[in-house]
C-alpha cells in the first residue's frame, strides 16, 4: 500500500476526510485540502529527518572533521536544502539541554554561515 492510499484511508478512519461515496463536492475539495496539506507535512518530516542525520553524523566527527563536511555539504546542496537544514541546525541547538552539545552546534552554525556566505558571495538572511 503506497503512502498516498494509507493517509487517505486513515484521514477517513480519524473523521478528518469525507467518504468517496456521495460526498458533496466542497467536502471532497476539502479532503483534498487536508490529504495536500498531510502530504506536505510527511515530507517536512521525512527533510527534518534527514537533516538531524546529518546533523547527528557531524556531532559524531571531530570539529575538524564536523567542520569539512560541513563546508562540502554547503557547496554541493540546493538551496532549499541549505535553507531546510539551516532552520534544523538552529531548532536543534535551540532544544539541546547539554550545554557542550549546545556550544558544538553553535560552531556549526557559524562554520555553516561562512560557508554560505562564500558560496553565494553574500550574506544570507537567516531562515524564518
Amino acid at each position: 500500500m503506497n503512502l498516498q492510499v494509507w493517509a487517505a484511508a486513515r484521514a477517513r478512519q480519524l473523521g478528518l476526510a469525507g467518504r468517496d461515496d456521495g460526498e458533496e463536492e466542497g467536502q471532497r475539495s476539502n479532503s483534498m485540502g487536508f490529504f495536500t496539506e498531510l502530504m506536505v507535512g510527511v515530507g517536512e518530516f521525512v527533510k527534518g529527518m534527514n537533516d538531524m542525520v546529518i546533523i547527528n553524523s557531524w556531532l559524531e566527527m571531530s570539529d575538524q572533521e564536523a567542520f569539512g563536511s560541513i563546508a562540502v555539504h554547503v557547496r554541493d546542496s540546493s538551496v532549499e536544502a541549505l535553507d531546510q537544514l539551516e532552520r534544523t541546525l538552529l531548532a536543534d541547538a535551540a532544544a539541546r539541554f547539554d550545554s557542550s552539545v549546545r556550544l558544538r552546534l553553535i560552531k556549526f552554525f557559524a562554520v555553516f554561515k561562512i560557508c554560505q556566505s562564500s558560496r553565494f558571495e553574500e550574506f544570507r538572511a537567516f531562515p524564518l
